[in-house]
Formats: C-alpha cells, sequence, structure tokens
C-alpha cells in the first residue's frame, strides 16, 4: 500500500488561511474561560459550553467564512491564486499563465464548490490538526515534491519526511506548481504500483 502526498497548487495557502481564521477563533473562546471563578483557570472550554459545543460552534464560524469565500470564488475562480501567488517564481508564474492549466483550474473550482462548502470546510478542520504522529504511519510513502517549491520549502519537507519510518523522497526541479506538468508521469506510476499496467 502506497500513500502519495502531492501539493494540490491554491489549497495549502487556501487552508492555511482559513485554518488561520479558526485557530484566532478557538483562542477566542478560550479566552473566554478565564471567568471569575477561580476554578474556570486553566480550562479551555467558556463557562456554560461543554467542549464538544464549543467545536461545533468554532465549525460553524469556520463553514461560514467559506460560504463567503466559495461566493467570491464561483464568481472568479482565479482571483485568490493571482493574488495569492504573485510573487511566485518564475517557474510557477509560467504555469500561472498556461491557458490550460487556468481552464482546468476553473473548471475544477466551479465543479468543486457548486454543491456548497461543507467539503472544503470538512478538509480545512480536518487538515488543522493530525491526531497520529508522523512516526507512527505504517505504509510506505511515496512523496513527490520540488526543489523550488516557495509554498512548502525543501528543508520543512525533509523535516517531516525524516519522521516517516517508509518513505522515498522524489524531487523535481521546478515550483509548487510543477506537479502540472508531471499529471501522466504520476498516473502512469500510480497504474505501474495497483499492478494495473507492466512497468517500463
Amino acid at each position: 500500500m502506497v500513500l502519495r502526498v502531492t501539493a494540490t497548487g491554491t489549497q495549502s495557502r487556501e487552508g492555511a488561511c482559513h485554518a488561520s481564521r479558526t485557530d484566532h477563533l478557538e483562542h477566542g473562546l478560550d479566552g473566554c474561560a478565564a471567568g471569575p471563578d477561580a476554578s474556570q483557570a486553566g480550562s479551555t472550554t467558556p463557562p456554560g459550553l461543554a467542549l464538544p459545543d464549543q467545536q461545533a460552534l468554532v465549525a460553524s464560524i469556520h463553514e461560514q467564512l467559506l460560504c463567503d469565500y466559495r461566493e467570491k470564488a464561483l464568481a472568479d475562480p482565479l482571483a485568490d491564486i493571482r493574488t495569492s501567488m504573485h510573487d511566485a517564481p518564475p517557474e510557477d508564474q509560467a504555469v500561472l499563465s498556461d491557458p490550460t492549466f487556468q481552464q482546468i483550474l476553473r473548471q475544477d473550482r466551479t465543479e468543486a464548490l457548486r454543491p456548497g462548502a461543507e467539503g472544503w470546510c470538512d478538509e480545512c478542520l480536518a487538515a488543522s490538526d493530525w491526531d497520529i504522529a508522523p512516526e507512527e504511519v505504517t505504509v510506505h510513502v511515496v512523496w513527490y515534491h520540488s526543489r523550488h517549491d516557495a509554498n512548502e520549502p525543501l528543508q520543512a519537507v525533509q523535516r517531516l519526511a525524516d519522521r516517516l519510518p517508509s518513505v522515498e523522497l522524489r524531487l523535481w526541479e521546478g515550483g509548487h506548481l510543477e506537479a502540472f506538468h508531471r499529471q501522466e508521469e504520476l498516473i502512469r506510476d500510480l497504474l505501474t504500483r495497483a499492478g494495473l499496467r507492466p512497468s517500463s
């Protein structure tokens, strides 16, 4: 079994943004616990609000933020990536200006967000707090990454990879969006590993 870890382009930036907002909300709720009752000292739950309810409240506010984002993204699916990667390195700028990439991204986002923002909310919440340490991953990990990725620097990737018990880190030249040029390679490798086509 192979666990493949890849970057998706803007997901990491958007996810970090929404996770950051949620973190601020969580800290804000934590602060409500410091009331006049000394027994509440050190508590992370506001008085009268159970932890599950607190988490539900954070998730509800988080989802509303994503609903606002959804409306803007449907109106212009490429707006946020143009803004967030305006200072991206030349390798990424070349991908961003590629008409095929723009068409694919526009179609993908429109289709993903058409039903609502719930899926994106679930993804952002799931990515914000892992319940497993890298050392506990039992599957072999094949990790593709780019040497010149400005979003996720190679040094940070290497630190995480070093904690995985079984990992193969495959490095490409290129930037954060290099996977756009490697789709056929990735699909061929996945099919080969699944035994659906002979290796070449």
